[in-house]
């Protein structure tokens, strides 16, 4: 009967955590953290958005400087007008993402999928101007 008692307790705790209620998509001063969201001019610095879905986000003229964005999907982003200043983008991907004057000084890009990445007019992150032929891709840190 213990054994029994045991066995019940335990699909009921495992049940219980798979019935958890959503708490929804997570916001960040009044930005909703999730693909194709408009957050123009959001102040998000310093957050932690480690792994963030924000596929073709529009974050034009956003406060980045010293976010975790770390594995984030930014993929067709708009990061232009942004400041990303000493953000992390380890192995995050911004595939065809546009960083038309964006600001990148001591961003980390290691390991950051950037095919296809717009760096016209980009301050790179060792400071050189993101209007060479190759863009930021050669002043990356």
């Amino acid at each position: 009967m213990d054994r029994c008692v045991s066995c019940l307790f335990f699909v009921l705790l495992v049940g219980a955590a798979g019935c958890a209620q959503e708490d929804g998509p997570r916001v960040v001063n009044g930005c909703t953290i999730v693909p194709g969201t408009s957050c123009r001019g959001a102040r998000l610095n310093g957050e932690d958005l480690v792994a963030s879905e924000l596929a073709g986000a529009d974050l034009n003229g956003a406060v980045l400087q010293g976010t975790n964005l770390s594995f984030a999907n930014l993929d067709g982003a708009d990061l232009s007008n942004t400041n990303l200043a000493q953000a992390n983008l380890t192995g995050a991907s911004l595939v065809g993402a546009n960083l038309f004057k964006a600001n990148l000084i001591d961003a980390n890009f290691t390991g950051a999928d950037i095919t296809d990445v717009d760096w016209s007019s980009a301050t790179c992150p060792d400071g050189a101007s993101g209007n060479e032929p190759t863009g930021c891709v050669d002043h990356l840190r």
